[in-house]
């Protein structure tokens, strides 16, 4: 799991807490928070692997918030759902598999792909061979999550402040 915390922009936050309302905050924060965490999708895509581009095309965002500590937060990575062809083509969940063609869902593989995996051993029993092995080796880590998150930290603070004004000024316009 990693985490941004947004610190900075003493006026921006002072002008943010002033409004009485946590629905109005929750609602002004929830754009800023998507506009940051697609800094970190765009960043990651460009260092995913690049196999067949399903894991890359399958990244997204989820912005939820807790109502308790009213607080806004976005989860990143490949969404559910999402099923990939060897081909790189994607379809969602309601899509049948074409005969002959190896399918794989990204969310499923996700941490294969960022931490690597162990030795796998394949047995085969077709037409009544006895203990047909093969030893289908070990994935490598292409972790590429942590470098994404570190290297947009910037992006992602420019444009949760610059989505924050807009947003400030709409709500200004409201009033």
């Amino acid at each position: 799991m990693v985490g941004i915390t947004m610190r900075g922009d003493k006026a921006l936050f002072r002008k943010i807490n002033r409004i009485a309302d946590k629905k109005t905050q929750r609602r002004m924060l929830r754009p800023a928070v998507r506009k940051g965490a697609n800094q970190i999708v765009k960043a990651w895509r460009k260092l995913a692997a690049k196999d067949t581009g399903g894991y890359r095309k399958a990244l997204g965002v989820i912005v939820r918030a807790n109502l308790k500590s009213n607080s806004i937060y976005a989860a990143i990575g490949p969404r559910m759902g999402v099923k990939t062809r060897k081909d790189g083509t994607k379809k969602y969940a309601t899509w049948v598999k074409p005969k002959g063609q190896t399918v794989y869902n990204p969310a499923k593989i996700a941490h294969i792909v960022e931490r690597g995996g162990k030795n796998r051993r394949i047995v085969k029993n077709w037409l009544g061979q006895e203990g047909v092995e093969k030893d289908v080796g070990i994935p490598k880590a292409q972790p590429s999550m942590h470098a994404a998150v570190n290297s947009s930290k910037g992006a992602v603070r420019m444009a949760m402040v610059a989505e924050l004004r807009k947003q400030l000024q709409k709500e200004a316009m409201k009033k």
